[in-house]
């Protein structure tokens, strides 16, 4: 069985994140078309480069979707995991690198109360008659309250995050043990020819990997045939049970015979 795997999703694609959803959910992007039920159980793990993901998928695991943002507020290890069980997940690998500084000028307000102020006033009055008469009185005078704006300079780091969401595969139905991938024009420039199919991916435990294929390895003859595209190479595999490969690795090419597969 051949498949391609073609990793298009990359930091250098991220989203800015706004808001306060699930930012794993939320900027998520499916690699299958079928939708997987849900899982428990996710294991989490962190990544610093290419290599270590593949590391994981040889150990048979493909991926079923990536997320991928930009924020100043980290996101959480469980959000990461949920998002992972909703879309039928195994394992989830996160990463997240430094992306910039921002200095930013925050408006604070402020209020002030208004106030309440009050006068208390008494008199005696006298008459001509030298009578007298005694009053008091209050005034009562009030404050309005105000509202006012400072401004407090802050800074924030922004990161970018990313996850890719794997499930494990059932790699004893794959007859070679390997994902494919397309042919660049600088593949097709070192080999010196349009043909063949390179290889992405060699599943640990399979043929491939007991005959001693590599990541970067491309296929050129099967059974003595050139090979022009992935998809002719997938049709001997399918009708084969042993095959003899010529590979071009490194500048060199170099055969590997009587290669059995897993039928």
């Amino acid at each position: 069985m051949t498949q391609k795997l073609l990793l298009t999703a990359s930091i250098g694609a991220i989203l800015l994140l706004t808001g306060c959803q699930n930012a794993y959910t939320q900027y998520y992007q499916p690699y299958l078309q079928k939708k997987l039920e849900p899982t428990n159980n996710v294991q989490y793990y962190t990544y610093q480069n290419e290599e270590e993901l593949y590391n994981t998928l040889s150990r048979g695991y493909q991926i079923v979707g990536y997320s991928g943002f930009t924020s100043t507020k980290a996101p959480t290890k469980e959000q990461a995991i949920s998002q992972a069980e909703k879309v039928g997940a195994d394992i989830v690998l996160a990463t997240w690198k430094f992306q910039n500084t921002e200095n930013r000028t925050v408006p604070i307000m402020n209020y002030t109360p208004g106030t309440t102020s009050t006068t208390y006033s008494n008199a005696n009055v006298y008459g001509s008659n030298g009578n007298s008469a005694y009053g008091s009185g209050t005034s009562t005078t009030y404050t309005q309250g105000k509202y006012s704006t400072n401004y407090v300079q802050s800074t924030a780091h922004r990161y970018e995050y990313a996850a890719y969401y794997l499930k494990k595969l059932d790699t004893s139905k794959f007859s070679l043990g390997v994902r494919f991938t397309n042919k660049t024009a600088e593949m097709s420039q070192k080999t010196g020819t349009n043909s063949g199919c390179p290889v992405q991916i060699v599943y640990q435990n399979t043929p491939a990997y007991y005959g001693d294929l590599i990541k970067g390895d491309i296929i050129l003859k099967a059974n003595q045939k050139k090979i022009l595209s992935c998809q002719e190479l997938g049709k001997i595999l399918k009708s084969s049970k042993v095959v003899s490969l010529d590979i071009w690795r490194n500048g060199n090419i170099i055969s590997k015979n009587d290669i059995k597969l897993n039928k």
